[in-house]
């Protein structure tokens, strides 16, 4: 089971900041690049990014902040990012000027299925994955603040049209309630569809991530986690935070924590 660790960011800042040991409080870092370094450092063999600006503004968004993290020598991990991706030339913007790995779309996937389409053809399907929200068993976007009386059934349907191979599948009820997901449906949507899924979250603690593991393997393969990687809910996590502590006290943790990050 790959784990994604999750940056989402706001007006050029990370939304979580990783709780530390007592008194290391400003050693963790809110820049999405330094975050990028810890959580690699930390063995992450791939990060998701949440852009909130882009849902917001339905255009790119933190681009600079984007290509610094591809970029970044010590980070060199494929970098899958969402939020806002609404029309070909921002998708392009990321796959080619900016170099991410893979994108996820979730409110295009619905209404503009078109456009999908287009992308798979263009960059291929290993690079374009769909968003599936769903409340209930309503099939949602933007993090739950749209609805659609497409059937999930109608939507996996539509999303084979394209050529989609990848979902990430987001149960807002479990996420919102800091409840596991119904591993039981998420699995009878992958068996049923044949797509291969990315939970996105709502799992909270090892157990879940074991039962999420076994739940269907090798069709749900990854995770996407943020509270609780940067709420230390793992118990590998305090091994790192007390070596951490250490790095902070010294003033080595990351290559600017003179600057008070």
């Amino acid at each position: 089971m790959l784990i994604f660790p999750s940056i989402q960011i706001r007006d050029g800042r990370s939304v979580f900041t990783v709780r530390g040991e007592p008194g290391t409080e400003h050693g963790y870092p809110s820049d999405p690049v330094l975050l990028a370094r810890l959580w690699r450092r930390e063995n992450a063999k791939a990060l998701h990014i949440v852009d909130h600006d882009a849902i917001a503004s339905g255009q790119p968004c933190n681009i600079d902040a984007l290509r610094a993290i591809v970029l970044a020598e010590d980070v060199r991990i494929p970098i899958q990012i969402c939020g806002g991706i609404r029309t070909y030339e921002h998708a392009r913007a990321l796959l080619v000027d900016v170099g991410v790995d893979r994108i996820v779309l979730t409110t295009a996937a619905i209404e503009h299925p078109g456009l999908i389409e287009r992308l798979v053809a263009d960059f291929g399907a290993t690079k374009i994955v769909a968003g599936y929200e769903v409340r209930g068993r309503r099939l949602c976007a933007g993090s739950g603040t749209r609805s659609y009386d497409l059937p999930p059934a109608e939507y996996a349907a539509l999303l084979k049209r394209t050529g989609i191979l990848r979902v990430l599948y987001t149960d807002l009820d479990a996420v919102e309630a800091r409840t596991i997901l119904d591993l039981q449906r998420a699995a009878a949507f992958a068996r049923d569809t044949g797509f291969t899924m990315t939970l996105g979250g709502a799992v909270w603690s090892y157990p879940d991530l074991k039962a999420a593991q076994e739940a269907l393997p090798r069709r749900i393969d990854s995770v996407v986690l943020d509270r609780p990687l940067y709420e230390n809910n793992f118990a590998c996590q305090a091994v790192w935070r007390k070596i951490e502590r250490r790095l902070i006290e010294k003033g080595t943790l990351l290559p600017d924590a003179s600057q008070g990050l």
